[in-house]
Protein backbone atom coordinates (compact mmCIF):
# COMPACT_ATOMS: atom_id res chain seq x y z
CA UNK A 1 0.00 0.00 0.00
CA UNK A 2 3.27 2.84 0.57
CA UNK A 3 4.23 1.41 -2.60
CA UNK A 4 1.21 2.03 -4.39
CA UNK A 5 0.59 5.41 -2.56
CA UNK A 6 4.11 6.36 -3.09
CA UNK A 7 3.32 6.26 -7.06
CA UNK A 8 -0.07 7.73 -6.86
CA UNK A 9 1.44 10.85 -4.97
CA UNK A 10 4.71 10.79 -7.79
CA UNK A 11 2.14 11.08 -10.57
CA UNK A 12 0.07 13.23 -8.90
CA UNK A 13 3.55 15.79 -8.20
CA UNK A 14 4.58 15.38 -12.65
CA UNK A 15 0.77 16.21 -13.10
CA UNK A 16 0.98 19.16 -10.79
CA UNK A 17 4.97 20.08 -12.53
CA UNK A 18 3.13 20.32 -15.69
CA UNK A 19 0.53 22.60 -15.24
CA UNK A 20 2.79 24.65 -13.80
CA UNK A 21 5.39 24.85 -16.23
CA UNK A 22 2.45 25.42 -18.97
CA UNK A 23 0.69 28.26 -16.92
CA UNK A 24 4.04 30.03 -15.94
CA UNK A 25 5.13 29.44 -19.85
CA UNK A 26 1.98 30.98 -21.07
CA UNK A 27 1.62 33.71 -18.72
CA UNK A 28 5.25 35.72 -18.89
CA UNK A 29 4.97 35.05 -22.61
CA UNK A 30 1.80 37.12 -23.33
CA UNK A 31 3.20 39.46 -20.85
CA UNK A 32 6.18 40.35 -22.54
CA UNK A 33 4.52 40.06 -26.13
CA UNK A 34 2.20 42.89 -24.47
CA UNK A 35 4.71 45.01 -22.93
CA UNK A 36 7.44 44.89 -26.12
CA UNK A 37 4.22 46.16 -28.28
CA UNK A 38 3.73 48.38 -25.76
CA UNK A 39 7.03 49.81 -25.50
CA UNK A 40 7.20 49.87 -29.79
CA UNK A 41 3.73 52.41 -29.43
CA UNK A 42 5.74 54.61 -26.90
CA UNK A 43 8.71 54.75 -28.78
CA UNK A 44 6.98 55.70 -32.23
CA UNK A 45 5.08 58.05 -30.30
CA UNK A 46 7.96 59.83 -28.60
CA UNK A 47 9.57 60.09 -31.83
CA UNK A 48 6.67 61.57 -33.72
CA UNK A 49 6.29 64.18 -30.78
CA UNK A 50 9.83 64.89 -31.12
CA UNK A 51 9.51 65.45 -34.84
CA UNK A 52 6.66 67.56 -34.02
CA UNK A 53 8.26 69.73 -31.65
CA UNK A 54 11.32 69.59 -33.91
CA UNK A 55 9.11 70.76 -36.70
CA UNK A 56 7.17 73.35 -34.41
CA UNK A 57 10.86 74.82 -33.14
CA UNK A 58 12.04 75.13 -36.67
CA UNK A 59 8.86 76.79 -37.12
CA UNK A 60 9.41 79.24 -34.56
CA UNK A 61 12.43 80.04 -35.43
CA UNK A 62 11.50 81.10 -38.48
CA UNK A 63 9.35 82.89 -37.71
CA UNK A 64 11.31 84.75 -35.27
CA UNK A 65 14.56 85.08 -37.71
CA UNK A 66 11.90 86.91 -40.30
CA UNK A 67 10.23 89.54 -37.61
CA UNK A 68 13.62 90.08 -36.25
CA UNK A 69 14.80 90.52 -40.05
CA UNK A 70 11.97 92.85 -40.73
CA UNK A 71 12.55 94.71 -37.79
CA UNK A 72 15.85 95.27 -38.56
CA UNK A 73 15.07 96.53 -41.82
CA UNK A 74 12.20 98.83 -40.58
CA UNK A 75 15.13 99.61 -37.83
CA UNK A 76 17.32 100.34 -40.06
CA UNK A 77 14.78 102.53 -42.43
CA UNK A 78 13.83 104.51 -39.45
CA UNK A 79 17.51 105.40 -38.51
CA UNK A 80 18.24 105.97 -41.99
CA UNK A 81 18.13 110.26 -42.86
CA UNK A 82 16.19 110.89 -45.18
CA UNK A 83 17.51 113.59 -47.50
CA UNK A 84 15.05 115.66 -49.27
CA UNK A 85 16.33 117.46 -52.51
CA UNK A 86 15.92 120.91 -52.11
CA UNK A 87 14.29 123.19 -55.25
CA UNK A 88 16.06 126.04 -54.24
CA UNK A 89 19.33 127.55 -55.89
CA UNK A 90 22.12 127.62 -53.24
CA UNK A 91 21.53 131.77 -53.29
CA UNK A 92 18.07 132.78 -53.40
CA UNK A 93 16.01 135.16 -52.45
CA UNK A 94 11.94 135.96 -52.30
CA UNK A 95 10.33 138.24 -54.38
CA UNK A 96 6.75 139.51 -53.47
CA UNK A 97 4.80 141.84 -55.70
CA UNK A 98 1.76 143.68 -53.80
CA UNK A 99 -0.68 146.39 -54.20
CA UNK A 100 -3.10 145.96 -52.22
CA UNK A 101 -3.49 149.77 -51.07
CA UNK A 102 -4.86 150.30 -54.39
CA UNK A 103 -8.32 148.24 -52.93
CA UNK A 104 -8.50 151.00 -50.20
CA UNK A 105 -8.24 153.97 -52.70
CA UNK A 106 -10.36 152.16 -55.36
CA UNK A 107 -12.30 154.86 -56.16
CA UNK A 108 -8.80 156.75 -57.54
CA UNK A 109 -7.57 154.29 -59.77
CA UNK A 110 -8.19 154.57 -63.30
CA UNK A 111 -11.03 152.69 -64.62
CA UNK A 112 -9.09 150.89 -67.32
CA UNK A 113 -6.67 149.64 -64.88
CA UNK A 114 -9.29 148.46 -62.38
CA UNK A 115 -8.71 144.16 -64.49
CA UNK A 116 -5.56 144.31 -63.60
CA UNK A 117 -5.63 144.97 -59.60
CA UNK A 118 -6.00 141.28 -58.33
CA UNK A 119 -8.83 141.04 -55.26
CA UNK A 120 -6.40 140.46 -52.24
CA UNK A 121 -3.91 142.74 -54.23
CA UNK A 122 -1.09 140.60 -54.46
CA UNK A 123 0.26 139.80 -57.45
CA UNK A 124 3.13 137.36 -56.59
CA UNK A 125 4.16 136.09 -52.91
CA UNK A 126 7.19 134.75 -51.92
CA UNK A 127 8.64 133.02 -55.24
CA UNK A 128 11.98 132.53 -55.11
CA UNK A 129 14.81 134.37 -57.92
CA UNK A 130 17.77 132.81 -57.93
CA UNK A 131 21.23 135.20 -57.55
CA UNK A 132 24.43 135.90 -58.05
CA UNK A 133 26.99 138.00 -56.87
CA UNK A 134 26.59 141.49 -57.04
CA UNK A 135 22.59 140.77 -57.76
CA UNK A 136 20.54 144.31 -56.73
CA UNK A 137 16.95 143.97 -55.96
CA UNK A 138 16.50 145.69 -59.42
CA UNK A 139 17.71 142.43 -60.70
CA UNK A 140 15.86 140.08 -58.83
CA UNK A 141 12.12 141.93 -59.48
CA UNK A 142 13.02 141.40 -63.19
CA UNK A 143 13.87 138.07 -62.68
CA UNK A 144 10.64 137.38 -60.82
CA UNK A 145 8.26 139.43 -63.51
CA UNK A 146 10.26 137.02 -66.17
CA UNK A 147 10.23 134.00 -64.90
CA UNK A 148 6.72 134.36 -63.63
CA UNK A 149 2.24 134.91 -64.38
CA UNK A 150 0.09 136.77 -62.49
CA UNK A 151 -2.40 134.93 -60.65
CA UNK A 152 -5.28 135.64 -62.69
CA UNK A 153 -2.83 134.19 -65.79
CA UNK A 154 -3.73 137.32 -68.09
CA UNK A 155 -3.07 136.86 -71.79
CA UNK A 156 0.03 138.79 -71.83
CA UNK A 157 1.13 136.93 -68.45
CA UNK A 158 0.54 133.60 -70.41
CA UNK A 159 3.20 134.67 -73.00
CA UNK A 160 5.89 137.03 -71.82
CA UNK A 161 5.65 136.36 -67.83
CA UNK A 162 4.42 139.76 -65.74
CA UNK A 163 4.76 143.28 -67.53
CA UNK A 164 7.34 145.63 -66.35
CA UNK A 165 8.21 148.84 -67.45
CA UNK A 166 11.16 150.75 -65.78
CA UNK A 167 13.76 153.52 -66.97
CA UNK A 168 17.67 154.87 -65.98
CA UNK A 169 18.22 157.68 -64.69
CA UNK A 170 22.04 158.25 -65.52
CA UNK A 171 21.99 161.48 -62.99
CA UNK A 172 21.69 158.79 -60.27
CA UNK A 173 22.83 156.23 -62.07
CA UNK A 174 20.10 153.98 -61.45
CA UNK A 175 16.75 152.13 -62.37
CA UNK A 176 13.40 153.59 -61.86
CA UNK A 177 9.80 151.13 -62.04
CA UNK A 178 7.50 153.12 -63.68
CA UNK A 179 4.81 150.37 -64.00
CA UNK A 180 4.37 146.57 -62.77
CA UNK A 181 1.46 144.42 -64.30
CA UNK A 182 0.10 147.38 -66.32
CA UNK A 183 -0.33 149.91 -63.37
CA UNK A 184 2.16 152.78 -63.58
CA UNK A 185 2.63 155.75 -61.20
CA UNK A 186 0.31 158.12 -60.47
CA UNK A 187 -2.73 155.46 -61.60
CA UNK A 188 -4.13 155.91 -58.29
CA UNK A 189 -3.62 159.69 -57.26
CA UNK A 190 -0.92 162.21 -57.50
CA UNK A 191 1.22 160.48 -54.64
CA UNK A 192 1.03 157.12 -55.95
CA UNK A 193 3.74 154.18 -57.43
CA UNK A 194 5.79 151.61 -56.76
CA UNK A 195 8.45 151.43 -54.00
CA UNK A 196 10.23 148.65 -52.43
CA UNK A 197 11.62 147.14 -49.25
CA UNK A 198 14.42 144.50 -48.46
CA UNK A 199 13.23 142.29 -45.14
CA UNK A 200 10.99 145.15 -43.85
CA UNK A 201 13.08 147.97 -44.38
CA UNK A 202 12.56 151.01 -47.46
CA UNK A 203 16.12 151.06 -48.01
CA UNK A 204 16.49 154.99 -49.11
CA UNK A 205 18.83 154.56 -52.43
CA UNK A 206 17.69 153.52 -55.60
CA UNK A 207 16.73 149.33 -56.33
CA UNK A 208 19.00 149.06 -58.51
CA UNK A 209 21.84 150.32 -56.23
CA UNK A 210 20.83 147.85 -53.41
CA UNK A 211 22.77 144.47 -53.79
CA UNK A 212 20.76 141.59 -52.08
CA UNK A 213 21.72 138.74 -50.01
CA UNK A 214 21.04 134.87 -50.30
CA UNK A 215 17.77 134.73 -48.20
CA UNK A 216 16.32 138.68 -48.73
CA UNK A 217 13.13 138.85 -48.63
CA UNK A 218 12.17 141.59 -51.14
CA UNK A 219 8.79 143.29 -51.31
CA UNK A 220 7.49 145.63 -54.20
CA UNK A 221 4.55 147.51 -53.35
CA UNK A 222 2.53 149.31 -54.74
CA UNK A 223 1.52 153.07 -52.64
CA UNK A 224 -1.18 155.51 -53.19
CA UNK A 225 0.20 158.28 -50.59
CA UNK A 226 3.93 158.64 -50.30
CA UNK A 227 4.63 155.16 -48.82
CA UNK A 228 2.71 155.94 -46.08
CA UNK A 229 -0.05 153.07 -46.81
CA UNK A 230 2.63 150.93 -46.61
CA UNK A 231 4.76 151.28 -44.10
CA UNK A 232 7.16 153.77 -45.18
CA UNK A 233 7.13 156.00 -42.56
CA UNK A 234 9.76 158.72 -42.76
Amino acid sequence: MKKIKSIICLFMVVVLISGCGNTVSETPTTDINTTEHTIVETTEIIQKTEEQTTDEVLSSTEKITEENSTTETTTEQQAKPITEPSTAPSEYCYVTIICNAINENIKNLKKEKQPFVPDDGVLLKDVVVEIKNGDTAFDVIKKACEDNTCKAKCTYCQKNGIQIEYTYTPAFDTYYIKGIHQIYEKDCGMQSGWMYSVNGTFPNIGSSSYEVKSGDKVVFAYTCNMGEDIGNIY
